[in-house]
């Protein structure tokens, strides 16, 4: 039974209000959760046979986005976009749950998306088959050279574990 509609993925905005979704979503069906994760934005490039559309660090407890395929997907196919940000956040707050296995996560994210959205979704059918979206797979963050990081933190992001002093 699916647990959202496609109002609230497309009510939902900005990069913090998706992971919102995401972190609920990752709460309902498998009753996890992970707080105090950081994100950044990075250039990672693409190559013509596969990309990283993103990475969690366990050392920092941060997810980094790969700024090329989602900027790609937002030139291209902007109804795509928020649906792309779901899946890639999703899937990369459930290896920050203990996920570390690849094959393992990507399970669990075609689980949680089929639970939260129904398996006719767009969403659900991308995690199925994430080549849909650009013709080519994703790569490993070990075929990535290594290089300095020019990273863009995303403010406000992980937003309902956040608390102020006021």
């Amino acid at each position: 039974m699916k647990k959202y509609n496609e109002m609230e993925l497309e009510n939902a905005r900005s990069v913090p209000d998706i992971f919102e979704l995401v972190k609920k979503a990752v709460k309902r069906t498998l009753n996890l959760d992970h707080a105090g994760l950081m994100l950044g934005m990075s250039d990672l490039g693409m190559r013509k046979d596969a990309f990283i559309g993103a990475f969690y660090s366990l050392n920092s407890n941060m997810i980094i986005i790969n700024k090329s395929p989602l900027n790609l997907v937002k030139q291209h196919n902007p109804d795509m976009y928020t649906h792309y940000l779901f899946h890639i956040l999703l899937h990369e707050y459930l290896h920050s749950t203990g996920f570390y296995d690849e094959y393992e996560c990507r399970k669990m994210t075609v689980l949680v998306s089929q639970e939260s959205f129904g398996k006719e979704h767009p969403l659900a059918k991308f995690s199925l088959d994430s080549e849909s979206l650009f013709g080519i797979g994703y790569g490993k963050i070990d075929e990535h050279q290594e290089q300095d990081l020019d990273i863009e933190f995303v403010l406000g992001f992980d937003k309902s574990n956040l608390s102020y002093i006021g």
